[in-house]
């Protein structure tokens, strides 16, 4: 029998309280998945979460507890034996069942964790200036000399017999010899490149990817500085290999990202089919989908890793599952061009979700209510205030 819309409304303030068993939580998420937004529990939800009184504050304490050990809290109500398909996925993913409900009442971000201080409330983020995200922009550079800065109203740029079209069909550069490309997603920016053999790129911001307008010979060669994510034309007669700071990347057809910036390490990550990563020249070790290649001075680190924490970015995403502070305030710095912090990062780390078209005031709310640490932004620095 179909539950009233106050019983499950019940049912959700029972499950904040850890009071829920598998099979109504799973209710839950099917009640959610079918109704969203436009149901009296998702005002339920905005009661329960953002009120001020002694009550709430229990339950905001509850929520992020819930949040801060949602592996060891999903792992014994979700991954039960009598689980469907469709929550254990939830579970290989590490999706909170808080994240998921808290995203269906709309807010400006896909994660929120709620922390009261001793009145219920959480200080508002200093700004003297607030910060926009970045946007689709590049600049395209020719081996010819010849520059172009792209229009950051199309989607990307696509390579067809030696000549360069935006995604809508209009030509940017006219029939051209056979020349190497250079495409250039600047900090605060971000851009997709179609190559003349059909593969895809996608490049985050502070990202280079040099490519021929035509590939020739038996191998189809690029390469990258920053981050890039990959979907590779399958070619069995043409590998595809990926140049980027001392490693190769060797494919036929799939889909991976690169991730190397300067000071930081090298990853490669396989989100599906295989490749082979050769390093400094040395012996190939060959990843499986879910497999991370990390390369940091010389040290190699094979990892089993959730693919969504690092392609997020290209589907709009920050997405950051138990990330030491210090690793998310260089993305910040990339998409919203901004200076931060290098040194006295408090060691804490951050587990969260937010659309990559937040402004930066909300992104910084999100990181002190999760992480406990104050923040300033001045024009274009963020700055940790001390205490």
């Amino acid at each position: 029998m179909e539950r009233t819309e106050k019983e499950i409304e019940q049912m959700y303030l029972r499950f904040l309280e850890g009071e829920c068993n598998a099979n109504e939580l799973q209710e839950l998420l099917d009640y959610l998945e079918t109704h969203g937004t436009g149901s009296p529990l998702t005002e339920a939800i905005g009661r329960a979460l953002l009120s001020s009184d002694q009550a709430s504050v229990k339950t905001q304490a509850r929520a992020a507890k819930i949040v801060k050990e949602t592996d060891a809290y999903l792992e014994t109500v979700l991954f039960a034996p009598n689980q469907t398909a469709r929550v254990r996925r939830l579970w290989m993913a590490r999706v909170s069942a808080v994240a998921v409900m808290l995203l269906l009442v709309g807010m400006g971000f896909w994660y929120v964790l709620y922390k009261g201080n001793e009145n219920g409330h959480v200080e508002e983020v200093s700004v003297a200036a607030d910060v926009l995200p970045g946007t689709r922009k590049a600049s395209l550079v020719l081996s010819d000399g010849s520059s172009y800065e792209l229009d950051t109203l199309e989607g990307g740029i696509k390579t067809t017999d030696n000549q360069i079209y935006y995604g809508s069909g209009a030509a940017v550069t006219a029939r051209l010899a056979d020349l190497q490309a250079t495409v250039y997603a600047p900090r605060g920016g971000e851009y997709k490149v179609d190559l003349a053999d059909g593969s895809e790129v996608w490049l985050n911001a502070d990202s280079k990817l040099t490519y021929p307008l035509s590939f020739s010979g038996n191998t189809r060669l690029v390469e990258v500085e920053g981050e890039a994510y990959f979907n590779v034309h399958y070619d069995a007669a043409r590998p595809f290999i990926v140049r980027s700071k001392g490693q190769e990347v060797k494919v036929l057809g799939t889909t991976f990202v690169v991730h190397s910036y300067p000071a930081e390490e090298v990853q490669t990550t396989l989100v599906s089919g295989r490749v082979e990563v050769h390093v400094d020249g040395q012996s190939k070790v060959t990843l499986l989908p879910g497999q991370q290649l990390a390369v940091d001075k010389g040290r190699k680190e094979l990892r089993e890793v959730n693919i969504e924490a690092y392609t997020g970015w290209k589907n709009g995403l920050f997405i950051f599952h138990d990330i030491p502070l210090a690793t998310v305030l260089p993305q910040l710095a990339r998409w919203y061009d901004i200076e931060v912090p290098t040194q006295g990062i408090p060691e804490v780390k951050v587990f969260g979700e937010i659309d990559r078209n937040t402004k930066l005031s909300e992104v910084v709310h999100l990181l002190e209510t999760a992480t406990d640490v104050r923040f300033k932004i001045e024009e274009r620095r963020l700055v940790i205030k001390r205490k």
